[in-house]
């Protein structure tokens, strides 16, 4: 693996991370985040468990309904 792709992988890592913290903080379910994404909630834990990436625009929404 290349130090770019490393670096790649802490950054989704991080940003998982951002996401799954404020989504506790607001005491909002992955559920009601997909709803609101437009995903479907096994689309959200699947990104949030690292196991698929999510699209740049589903990404975007995220982060503006979470305010991050």
């Amino acid at each position: 693996m290349t130090a770019a792709g490393s670096s790649l992988r802490r950054r989704v890592k991080m940003i998982r991370s951002r996401i799954t913290s404020s989504l506790k903080a607001r005491k909002m379910t992955q559920k009601a985040l997909a709803e609101a994404v437009g995903a479907t909630p096994q689309e959200i834990n699947n990104f949030l468990r690292g196991r698929q990436p999510i699209s740049l625009p589903k990404l975007e929404r995220i982060f503006t309904i979470l305010g991050l």
